[in-house]
């Protein structure tokens, strides 16, 4: 026997006793065939430790799910195989996967299928408990007195390189930084090298604070450590880089190669050939051209038309000239456009197309059939019992955005009932909306009626007010009859023009006296100067003019006539500010109106608010009422305040 002979026979030796995919531990010899086992072959080897062969994988028929007992038997959804028999788990037991486990004890299962206790805890009563003195942390039983991923509370990780000492994360050790969570020696960290994030590059070392480079070499921008004399994209200094090809040479540029001599783009190219840099730099060859000879060649046959080699005889996109198109579904021939096709004879906006079936040019191009129609003999045809509601068909009987006739939208919350829009019970249709108009404060009572924007409610369908206002007047506003001199006491009741409203009753403007019913300034009446009904008649009562608050023969200076038989002296430095003399004498601001800057300016009180600034002046100016603490008005026009 030759010795290439006996290699091969002792090798299908080898292979004969060697055993076919055992089970287990399986050894030499051929397995025994298994009830239900469909693999319909020797399967070799013997099985060990209670194991069978099922379809060609070694299970264990005792426990499981899918062969129990033998081979095909399958347990039940509810079922988990014991001891080779399928079984129901037991009282208080679930099935998890093919587990039947008891969820008020099984840490790996606590409570629920998917909940795993933590490593150290235990279950109890469907709770996972850590060990005394430990916090359940989700995944780990944690001491949040020293743990330091856990340091008093779950999750509060501390830097990298500090401790946690009772619950608290200490601070970085003597002579380290904490830098977002880690713990740097400025010194020596290449990470954090003299400060928080300055990391040095690949080759260099941080000392004392310093990115240092390996000799001979320098620290460039981006700390990079480049060797100037020969690095080509630090060559001769860290801002000069060499072009792609080019050699760094005792800190100089060389030339280009000869292949590829001339720079563009920061790259060596050969611009004979270079299809994007053909002749010169930049000059892209059109799609299909090579460059030759510096000039770009289109194949034979094919003609430059800018951005593509195209064969104007035959190409579609190019048919005949280089800016001629043929329609999409015309063939270019001999370099003219084709017709269209029979099944689509018609060309609308470029593309073939059939008239009598195309949905967006039905009839005529450009006509849009409505959206659920059909394009039949060239005209839309809406389905069987709706119409064309011009961008749609609609079913007018039910449809909600076209109920009863095309472009009639119901209410929202309504539905369309043979063809006309039905509220809920309990609300009628106000517009857009189903409203209860019992309660809708912007349909109360009837569609449309609003009530107050800031302060009211609706109440079985008559407009209130919140906040101890009361509804007077259009408009439902909700006035404060406390403060509102069109409003003072009761809706209605409107104060005198010297007059304001204080706590629901009409009385004189602060810095003005009632003397019998009338409000008057005693400084410059002369009926009532200084005092109510002290008239200013002359020589007996030192003359007969009233200025500043004492009779006198004429005005002093600063103070100007303002009594129709020149007997009352008003200050002039008043005037900007008195409601009797607002800006000169006489001019008398009404009830709702204050004078500032010599002008009569209305208000409105400013309700809910008893300082400024008040969300209900809006751009209205919010002012304190003249001789007031708290009587917050809204000054029409922005002000300015009195």
């Amino acid at each position: 026997m030759t010795t290439s002979n006996a290699r091969i026979l002792g090798s299908l030796l080898v292979l004969c006793a060697t055993p076919l995919g055992g089970c287990g531990g399986e050894g030499g010899g051929t397995t025994p065939d298994v009830a239900g086992d469909d693999d319909g072959g020797d399967d070799g080897g013997y099985p060990t430790a209670g194991e069978i062969r099922c379809s060609g994988v070694c299970v264990d028929p005792d426990a499981d799910r899918d062969h129990c007992g033998r081979c095909g038997n399958a347990c039940g959804p509810a079922e988990e195989c014991r001891g080779g028999t399928c079984s129901a788990c037991g009282a208080g037991e679930t099935l998890c996967g093919d587990v039947c486990a008891d969820l008020r004890t099984d840490s790996d299962h606590c409570g629920s299928c998917a909940n795993a206790c933590p490593p150290g805890a235990v279950c109890t009563a469907r709770t996972c408990e850590c060990a005394a003195g430990l916090v359940d942390c989700d995944t780990v039983c944690a001491d949040l007195s020293r743990d330091v991923f856990n340091c008093g509370f779950c999750g509060n990780d501390c830097a990298v390189g500090a401790s946690c000492t009772s619950g608290v994360c200490s601070a970085c050790p003597t002579g380290t930084t904490n830098c977002g969570g880690y713990c740097a020696d400025f010194a020596t960290d290449e990470l954090h090298c003299g400060r928080c994030g300055n990391a040095c590059g690949a080759d260099a070392v941080c000392t004392g604070g310093v990115c240092v480079c390996p000799a001979g070499e320098v620290n460039c921008p981006g700390d990079v450590c480049a060797d100037l004399s020969s690095d080509p994209e630090h060559c001769g200094s860290c801002t000069r880089a060499c072009a792609v090809g080019q050699a760094c040479i005792s800190g100089a540029c060389g030339p280009c190669p000869p292949a590829a001599p001339v720079v563009c783009g920061g790259v060596c190219t050969n611009i004979s050939t270079d299809v994007e840099n053909c002749g010169t730099c930049g000059n892209d060859c059109p799609t299909g051209a090579t460059c030759t000879a510096a000039a770009c060649v289109c194949p034979a046959g094919e003609v430059d038309c800018g951005a593509v080699c195209a064969d104007v005889s035959s190409d579609p996109e190019h048919c005949g000239s280089c800016v001629r198109a043929c329609a999409v579904g015309q063939a270019c021939i001999s370099g003219a456009c084709g017709p269209c096709p029979p099944t689509t004879p018609v060309v609308c906006g470029g593309v073939c197309t059939n008239i009598s079936t195309d949905l967006d040019n039905c009839g005529t191009c450009g006509n849009d059939c409505p959206i659920g129609a059909t394009c039949t003999a060239a005209a839309c045809v809406c389905p069987a019992g709706q119409v064309d509601c011009g961008a749609t068909c609609a079913d007018l009987s039910s449809d909600e955005a076209n109920c009863g006739l095309c472009g009639r939208a119901c209410p929202a919350g309504s539905t369309c009932t043979s063809g006309n829009c039905v509220c809920p019970s309990g609300l009628i249709a106000c517009g857009a909306v189903c409203a209860d108009v019992s309660t809708d404060e912007q349909n109360c009572g009837t569609c449309g009626n609003r009530c107050d924007g800031a302060f009211g409610t609706c109440v079985s369908g008559v407009c209130a007010c919140t906040s101890g206002l009361t509804v007077c007047g259009g408009g439902n506003r909700c006035r404060d009859t406390q403060d509102d001199p069109d409003h003072c006491g009761v809706c209605g009741r409107q104060c005198a023009a010297a007059e304001y409203c204080a706590m629901g009753a009409c009385v004189c403007r602060p810095g003005l006296s009632n003397c019998g019913g009338q409000c008057v300034d005693t400084w410059s009446n002369d009926n009532h100067c200084g005092t109510c009904f002290r008239a200013c008649t002359g020589a007996m009562t030192g003359g007969d003019v009233c200025s500043g608050g004492s009779c006198a023969w004429n005005c002093m200076p600063g103070y100007d006539d303002c009594d129709p038989n020149g007997d009352s002296c008003v200050a002039l430095s008043s005037m900007p500010r008195d409601p009797l003399n607002c800006g000169g004498c006489n001019n008398v601001c009404a009830r709702n109106a204050v004078c500032a800057d010599g002008n009569c300016r209305g208000y409105n009180v400013g309700r809910g608010c008893t300082t400024c600034p008040c969300p209900d002046c809006g751009g209205d100016a919010c002012c304190i009422y003249p001789g007031t603490t708290d009587l917050v008005i809204c000054v029409g026009g922005g002000g300015p305040c009195p």
